[in-house]
């Protein structure tokens, strides 16, 4: 039974430390350099975006195999059409463009999203896996990092202040 305990509390210290490390993002880390196809055939790029408009960004990292980013899209799609004043942006990740534009299509989001069609930003914004959701403030450091599925209520906290 000793053993058992061990092991149930040492998991619980491992999820507390994983919660806390996905939703605090150091103010002052510069976010790395974001650039994506976009399935409407265009590209977005984040420092053009910082330079031209300026809005904070939601970035949402996602992949068609990832059931519990289909269950995020909805409430994702809901804060950005509640939230003009900022940008959402969803990037596919560590997947095939034919299943992430199909799902795409199925799921019809309200905000830009894309492909990582270079393969590089699990590099440059690592997790411990999918979905992952960052806030970009308009001074293009990282004010918030959460992995996990977000909701409208997560987003608004995680975009308060920036």
């Amino acid at each position: 039974m000793g053993r058992l305990t061990a092991v149930f509390m040492g998991a619980l210290l491992v999820t507390l430390g994983i919660t806390y490390l996905s939703t605090e993002a150091s103010p002052t880390t510069r976010a790395p350099e974001i650039v994506i196809a976009g399935f409407d055939g265009t590209s977005w790029s984040l420092h053009d975006h910082l330079d031209g408009d300026g809005r904070p960004v939601v970035v949402n990292f996602w992949a068609s195999w990832c059931v519990p980013c289909r269950i995020e899209i909805p409430e994702i799609s809901a804060f950005a059409t509640e939230h003009p004043e900022v940008l959402v942006v969803g990037v596919a990740v560590s997947d095939d463009a034919t299943p992430a534009r199909r799902l795409m299509e199925e799921m019809d989001p309200t905000y830009y999203v894309g492909i990582d069609a270079w393969g590089t930003l699990p590099a440059s914004y690592p997790s411990f896996g999918l979905p992952v959701t960052f806030v970009i403030g308009s001074d293009g450091t990282i004010h918030a990092r959460r992995e996990g599925i977000v909701t409208r209520e997560v987003l608004e906290e995680m975009v308060a202040g920036t």
